[in-house]
This record gives structure tokens, C-alpha cells and sequence, in this order.
């Protein structure tokens, strides 16, 4: 009976370790603005992987957003992740040859923001920094 007592509490502990609940979430919001004029990036969503685990969040029109994890705004947990970007992108509506309504989708930022390998954005999250401003480059 012992040991099968031992084996849940160590079950249940590993659970609650890689599930998150083993340590605090630090707030973390910041701003998205285009590296050529300062302006804000004014939709999309941010994203904070560490290839196991994601945080994210979405870019307002002032290009404020703020992170969560499990819920909309409870921050992020200790660690180092990459950072990547999806949504970033201009909805048009347009009419094809055939009549019909259509949507067309013209991005707004370069095209490496949107994988975390090819971003090289890198933040870390030790409960020093509150704050994660970030400059795009726009497309091209």
C-alpha cells in the first residue's frame, strides 16, 4: 500500500511540475512597433514558445498586448523562450472574376517573425524584466 500511495504523490507531482503549477507566472506585457517609423503593429498575436510550453498574446490596434498562459492575462512562466508572431496581416475583401466575395490576406510583417526558429527573438523570463517591446521589420 506504500508504495502505491508514493508512486500517485510522485504522479501527481510531476503532473503539476510540467503542467506549470510548480512555479509562479510573471506578468509580462510590451508593444509591437515597425522598426522604419515607430508606429504600432496594430493586430496579430504574439507568441512565447519554449518548444514544450506556450504563452501568448494579442496585439491590440495600439500595439500593447499582454500575456497569459492559461488564462488570457495571468503572464508567463520562468524560462527562456522564443518568439514568434501570426495574424500579423492586412483582411481585404475582394470580388472574384466570378463574382463571388472573397478575402485576400497581405502580410504586414517579414515572413521570418512567424516561426520561432527563424525569428531570432529571444526572452527570458526570470521575474526581472515586466516588459517585452519588440520592432518588426514590414514585409517586403
Amino acid at each position: 500500500m506504500k508504495i502505491h500511495t508514493l508512486f500517485v504523490l510522485s504522479v501527481v507531482l510531476c503532473v503539476m511540475i510540467l503542467s506549470g503549477c510548480g512555479g509562479k507566472n510573471q506578468r509580462l506585457s510590451g508593444k509591437v512597433t515597425f522598426s522604419d517609423d515607430g508606429t504600432p503593429v496594430p493586430h496579430g498575436a504574439i507568441f512565447f514558445t519554449d518548444g514544450q510550453f506556450m504563452s501568448q498574446g494579442v496585439i491590440k490596434s495600439d500595439g500593447t498586448y499582454v500575456v497569459g498562459t492559461k488564462e488570457k492575462t495571468d503572464g508567463i512562466p520562468p524560462g527562456t523562450y522564443k518568439v514568434y508572431f501570426a495574424g500579423v496581416e492586412l483582411e481585404e475583401s475582394v470580388t472574384t472574376p466570378d463574382g463571388f466575395s472573397d478575402r485576400k490576406y497581405t502580410p504586414l510583417i517579414s515572413s521570418k517573425y512567424g516561426d520561432p526558429e527563424t525569428s531570432g527573438l529571444i526572452f527570458t523570463a526570470d521575474g526581472s524584466t515586466k516588459t517585452f517591446d519588440v520592432q518588426l521589420d514590414r514585409a517586403k
